[in-house]
């Protein structure tokens, strides 16, 4: 990786980098160098999402009486185990291929499976007008910690939120009193809200991640032609220190 980008003029960083990435070759070495630095990161946002995911059953008990065993079908048979199978497959070469789609999936179905627990609930249990607020939780969690690129999770958290709209008008029915009308126009305002803030929070993150890269590969660049130079010349050249004990660099 290291001599591989002394033939490459590296860019200036510009928003369409973040969007479409970089030329295939720079961006394949910027996704080594991702990959890296995130996978750790992944892993514990996964173990957080399982976690979480699972100690909120609890409430189900008190939000969703009714329909809690329906719900925690939802949540410990299909959401959690898809979770935890992402978690294992970190574990193995092939996530690094396919970490963007699987982690958009399992994003999308912590999602959804909140709405579907909201358009399985009645108007009598509180989750029917409260539980919007883990479909904001688990955008935030898209948008800040499993290390989506701006685009994937960005429409991930759009389709989270288009589901949302249409449990909430047809399934629901939100539209169809005053006071339950006032409920959506609520709960959408605070779906933009996190939507506009969780895309900031993510394009920054993956703005600064690529400047980064950026830079310490005009370091590492910088370097190497020192270094190529250094011991191509005729000359003996090396550096000293302040106590005269020879530095590190120093030609052949």
């Amino acid at each position: 990786c290291v001599m591989s980008i002394l033939h490459i003029q590296l860019p200036r960083l510009k928003f369409k980098h973040v969007l479409q990435g970089f030329t295939d070759e720079i961006e394949e070495i910027y996704y080594d160098d991702f990959y890296r630095i995130s996978l750790p990161i992944v892993r514990v946002a996964l173990v957080l999402g399982i976690c979480l995911y699972s100690l909120f059953g609890i409430l189900d008990i008190w939000i969703v009486p009714i329909h809690k065993n329906a719900v925690w079908i939802i949540r410990y048979a299909v959401v959690c185990p898809a979770l935890a199978a992402t978690l294992v497959l970190t574990y193995f070469d092939i996530f690094k291929k396919y970490m963007q789609p699987l982690l958009s999936v399992v994003g999308f179905m912590a999602g959804t499976g909140i709405v579907f627990m909201i358009g399985i609930s009645v108007e009598s249990e509180p989750g029917f007008k409260f539980y919007y607020a883990g479909v904001m939780l688990v955008i935030i969690w898209v948008y800040s910690l499993v290390r989506l690129r701006f685009i994937y999770a960005t429409a991930v958290s759009l389709l989270i939120t288009v589901g949302y709209e249409i449990n909430a008008v047809f399934v629901n029915g939100l539209l169809a009193t005053p006071d339950n009308t006032m409920v959506f126009i609520n709960n959408n305002f605070f779906f933009i809200g996190a939507n506009i803030l969780g895309m900031f929070a993510c394009f920054t993150i993956e703005w600064y991640m690529r400047k980064n890269f950026l830079l310490r590969e005009e370091i590492t660049k910088a370097n190497n032609l020192n270094s190529k130079y250094l011991h191509n010349i005729r000359e003996g050249l090396l550096l000293i220190n302040s106590e005269y004990v020879i530095m590190n660099q120093y030609s052949s």
